[in-house]
């Protein structure tokens, strides 16, 4: 995992018994610990997530430090849910969750004032999530007509194919071997 944000390393609030060298201790420890435990997604999103609220900490002026003011979050929830879709601020939430946890702290998420916050951004907004475009037979036919007779040609048109076919995400695609491959009798 990578290192998480130095200011978010240090503990500024005096009703935490706890030190900021402890913080990074047990940051540290969970860092050496999780390696290989999640996904390189997970940590990217992780990282983005704790950088944005680390933007906004920065901009807003709010207070930053493990653990992080419940207060705070909330005001967050409500600044994020101005911009972004819900479950993106829920995202938000979980990275943060996550970053408390791995310092040993109980998740702020579950805080009455960051609860109030997502359920009124929940109710202004709502939570369905809007539906993607399918893509259709033609479409791919058209993008596989663009395509020449060499061999990067060639192998973007069976990826194009086989994703068609097979339903399979980009991560899936990319793992595929020819021995995972075998030709139907149709």
């Amino acid at each position: 995992m990578s290192r998480l944000p130095a200011s978010l390393s240090s503990i500024q609030s005096p009703a935490v018994k706890i030190t900021g060298q402890e913080v990074a201790a047990r940051l540290d420890e969970y860092a050496r610990m999780s390696v290989g435990a999640f996904s390189p997604n997970t940590l990217r999103a992780i990282k983005a997530d704790t950088a944005v609220f680390q933007a906004w900490v920065e901009e807003s002026g709010a207070p930053g430090a493990l653990p992080l003011d419940p207060e705070t979050v909330a005001t967050f929830v409500t600044a994020m849910g101005e911009t972004r879709k819900p479950a993106t601020v829920a995202r938000y939430l979980s990275s943060l969750d996550h970053l408390h946890r791995a310092a040993g702290l109980a998740p702020v998420g579950g805080t009455n004032p960051v609860r109030l916050a997502k359920r009124r951004l929940n109710r202004a907004k709502g939570t369905a999530q809007d539906q993607a475009k399918p893509l259709r037979r033609e479409t791919v036919d058209k993008a596989l007509a663009q395509l020449g007779d060499d061999l990067a040609d060639l192998r973007d048109g069976a990826l194009i194919a086989l994703a068609y076919d097979t339903f399979a995400r980009a991560s899936e695609l990319v793992a595929l071997e020819v021995c995972d491959v075998a030709q139907d009798v149709d």
